[in-house]
């Protein structure tokens, strides 16, 4: 088995502190094979929040995968946001624009959805596509191949405008997408009837909820067709991270299927 532990969301310098020191100890005892952040680790890309994130991650030691998420990107300086837009995150956080990780069960692969033209909306270059879809070409197909963006993903007219366009070129590659954004836990067997599992975290340790308290997803991939998708959600009034729900998913013949759901 395999375990990611799916945080997303942290909005740096604007923490629940209690709630920080929680997420370090619930990931420390969960012991994941890989740490994925989906994005908005800060909450203005200061450098002093880029600061703090680092600090934060620095004490999970485990390995991560993170990707940058509109929060990410400067709102107030027009230099900054146009023409160096990820230069922060990329010197503070994270140097590669698709960062990657595999071991035996599964394949991961980062993707940038961030833009310099919307404030909250999210885009996928072409030619950022076309990467990914050629480095995920290349992973053993016994393999689950995970994508990690911050802006979910759809392909289907009418969808909501913070969604990216763009994904239907990787829909015959992608098993998993593992997205935030809309700080509500989410997992759910979507695109092209059934065949990419979308699964998105809610509000990790930012103060900022939408009628969700603050949550992260543990993912355990039971075989190579078989994956567990746990919500820990905070309870208040206990002052811990408890389950909330969890699904378990089937991959066959090319659609996911839920399993057991608790």
């Amino acid at each position: 088995m395999s375990i990611i532990a799916h945080i997303s969301d942290l909005h740096f310098n604007r923490v629940d502190e209690e709630v920080c020191q929680a997420l370090l100890e619930e990931m420390r005892a969960v012991r994941p094979d890989l740490v994925i952040v989906s994005g908005d680790v800060t909450q203005r890309a200061r450098v002093r929040e880029f600061l703090a994130f680092r600090e934060f991650i620095g004490k999970v030691p485990f390995p991560n995968l993170i990707v940058p998420g509109n929060h990410d990107v400067s709102l107030y300086n027009p230099f900054r946001r146009f023409l160096r837009r990820l230069t922060r995150f990329r010197r503070l956080v994270e140097s590669d624009p698709h960062p990657t990780f595999e071991n035996e069960r599964f394949f991961a692969i980062g993707m940038d959805t961030t833009r310099s033209f919307t404030i909250s909306g999210g885009k996928v270059k072409e030619a950022r596509v076309r990467f990914v879809h050629e480095r995920l070409a290349k992973v053993d197909e016994r393999k689950l191949r995970l994508l990690v963006c911050h802006h979910p993903v759809h392909s289907e007219p009418g969808h909501h405008k913070d969604w990216v366009d763009g994904f239907s070129l990787l829909e015959e590659r992608v098993d998993v997408v593992l997205s935030g954004h809309h700080h509500l836990s989410e997992s759910e067997a979507k695109v092209k009837g059934g065949s990419t599992l979308l699964v998105r975290a809610g509000t990790a340790t930012s103060t900022r909820h939408r009628g969700e308290t603050n949550a992260f997803n543990i993912l355990r991939i039971l075989s190579g067709q078989s994956l567990e998708v746990e919500v820990r959600s905070w309870n208040v009034e206990a002052r811990r991270f408890e389950t909330k729900s969890k699904k378990q998913f089937h991959l066959g013949q090319g659609e996911w299927v839920v399993g057991n759901e608790s």
